[in-house]
């Protein structure tokens, strides 16, 4: 009963006292430092995840810690290595809202122009995963690709897909 009749005579004294507490309860929780987020320095908590940069960037992440985890013998040449990173892959997605997503025919197409460009460069033989030890020559296995089901088919041109 005394706190309504102290509201009723003086009402700037019980509100100014209900924000004071609250403010005190505030700075609690900020001086013992519950809103800092220890994710590393990265800063990846405040970030919008499904944002296309930030997937990148994680992926960038990922295959730098997946290359310095996964280094070469010093007994064997890295690029005849089965047991480590030894073969390309490229990772295609469908953005659109085409029904049958990447099996379009200008998709293969653009598809196919990707991995020539990157077969025909003239570096690929010096990275490209060696069919041994011995033997300097890009393995089969080196280049996995989606199209290598259209080859096994027998279909070597996919402009000549209808």
């Amino acid at each position: 009963m005394w706190i309504t009749n102290l509201f009723v005579n003086s009402p700037c004294k019980v509100l100014s006292i209900g924000f004071l507490v609250m403010i005190l309860i505030s700075i609690i929780p900020i001086a013992a430092e519950f809103y800092i987020v220890s994710d590393g320095g990265s800063g990846r908590d405040f970030l919008i995840w499904d944002d296309p940069k930030v997937l990148d960037g994680d992926r960038y992440i990922l295959a730098k810690e997946f290359v310095q985890n996964h280094t070469g013998l010093e007994e064997e040449p890295t690029r005849s290595q089965l047991s480590r990173v030894s073969s390309l892959y490229n990772l295609y997605t469908n953005t659109g809202n085409y029904e049958h997503g990447l099996l379009k025919k200008d998709t293969l197409l653009k598809i196919q122009e990707i991995e020539n460009k990157i077969l025909d460069h003239q570096n690929y033989t010096k990275f490209c995963f060696a069919t041994s030890a011995i033997d300097d020559s890009c393995s089969p296995m080196a280049f996995v690709s989606p199209l290598t089901v259209f080859k096994l088919a027998g279909v070597s041109d996919i402009s000549a897909l209808s």
